[in-house]
């Protein structure tokens, strides 16, 4: 018994040899050296991960995949958005020799433990679930989709679409090709290329460059929506953001839509109706080709809206049909001519919409005259008389109110009665049917 006991208390060290019971307090010693010194490594390990978080670059390994980056911390931000299962997520700091689990990286990189738990609790499994049904994100989609915008596509790029934007925008970054673009109070308003092929411009390589150079949202928003302008300038390209204008672009004058006989009014090249989200119309400026919106709460029943172009200052029309309607096929938006007023009478005469056309509607709709220096708009009443006159000597026209006696009298003398400019802006365009019927109607036809 004294033996089978004895040898039940012996067990073998690691060298082979045979301890006797009672190795307790030596093997807590043992194991208390080899925990404190596991500690200090780990402490020790940590302490050469301090992060600068302007500097420092990430690599990223979604699961089953090869590694990608590197990148910024706002840019492995958005890698992170591509993925689902973080569990099995790992990134790197450049220069570091070992990968982190994404659920370690706040205790691997503690200065950054508030960045990882925020995107955490923001971008959960169940949270990338309901952004495909986000009504904020749909709604960009469908705007998207609607602008028909041949640069633009819909939905949420894939995560290689999205990395190759993330490298071709690094690449052009450091060969000083890529610069932010600021207006006189600072703001960021476009992004200059340089000489940066076509195919390089496309919007996930936009959008990347937006969230790496830490631009605003409302610039975000403005690239994923299409809302942005290529201005090619000296030795490069300006993507400028909504109506922003490039360094040194230059405004095209009033004076490149002059009137020519025969001719309809200029028509905008690209209308866009906006149909989720906000309601409305944007479209871009026949003259100077900014982009210009006009909301359906501003559109006027019957009459439609008028819209003046911050930029070239000329004047568009947005019919009252585009109030509701589904798609801009349904209507077109025309900005007004530039006419001398002692060339008024030659312009209508000589307009495609004036054959056919009702000046008796024309008082009411579809006959615009403003003056071109400081927009003043004339009564529609006295434009036909006024053409007429000029034409017929000794007309008599018997104004209606002091306004129209105004106008008529300034245009027979050549002058706006407000600055004494002697140019118009004048629109003509062919009446609705509904429009003719409502007038109809008011007139007691």
């Amino acid at each position: 018994m004294n033996f089978l006991k004895k040898l039940f208390l012996k067990f073998k060290n690691e060298d082979g040899s045979i301890q006797e019971k009672n190795p307790t307090k030596k093997g807590a010693d043992i194991n208390a050296a080899n925990l404190s010194a596991q500690n200090k490594a780990q402490k020790d390990h940590l302490a050469t991960r301090a992060v600068d978080i302007e500097k420092d670059r990430w690599w990223f390994l979604p699961h089953g995949k090869h590694k990608l980056g590197p990148f910024t911390l706002e840019e492995l931000k958005m890698a992170y958005f591509n993925e689902t299962n973080s569990d099995k997520l790992a990134i790197r700091k450049d220069g570091d020799p070992d990968w982190v689990k994404w659920v370690n990286a706040k205790v691997v990189f503690p200065c950054l433990a508030d960045y990882f738990e925020e995107i955490a609790r923001n971008n959960s499994n169940e949270n990338f679930t309901n952004r495909a049904t986000n009504p904020r994100r749909r709604s960009a989609r469908a705007i998207t989709a609607s602008s028909q915008n041949p640069d633009v596509t819909g939905g949420e790029p894939d995560l290689e679409e999205m990395m190759s934007a993330v490298a071709t925008a690094l690449m052009y970054k450091s060969k000083g090709a890529l610069r932010i673009v600021h207006d006189e109070s600072g703001e960021a308003t476009g992004i200059w290329l340089g000489q940066i092929p076509e195919k390089d411009r496309l919007p996930s390589f936009l959008k990347m460059v937006a969230a790496s150079e830490k631009l605003d949202q409302a610039f975000y928003i403005s690239i994923c929506l299409g809302d942005y302008r290529i201005v090619e300038g000296d030795g490069g390209s300006f993507v400028m953001k909504g109506g922003a204008r490039a360094p040194g672009e230059v405004i095209p004058s009033l004076d490149s839509v002059r009137w020519e006989k025969g001719r309809h009014n200029p028509r905008s090249p690209k209308v866009d109706r906006l149909t989720e989200g906000v309601h409305g119309v944007r479209f871009l400026c026949p003259t100077c080709g900014i982009p210009n919106y006009c909301f359906d709460d501003q559109i006027v029943e019957y009459m439609g809206s008028m819209v003046q172009c911050a930029h070239c200052k000329n004047i568009s029309h947005v019919p009252a049909n585009a109030h509701g309607a589904e798609t801009a096929a349904d209507f077109d938006v025309y900005a007004c001519s530039f006419v001398p007023i002692t060339e008024f009478s030659d312009w209508l005469m000589a307009h495609p919409s004036s054959e056919g056309g009702d000046p008796a509607d024309w008082s009411s709709y579809g006959l615009w005259a403003y003056c071109a220096d400081c927009a003043h708009r004339y009564a529609s009443s006295v434009l036909f008389a006024f053409s007429m006159s000029s034409m017929l000597r000794g007309t008599i026209f018997q104004a209606n109110s002091t306004e129209s006696a105004t106008d008529i009298d300034s245009l027979w003398n050549g002058a706006c009665p407000r600055c004494s400019g002697s140019n118009l802006l004048t629109l003509l365009i062919d009446v609705p049917e509904n429009v003719k019927a409502k007038l109809k109607e008011f007139r007691g036809g």
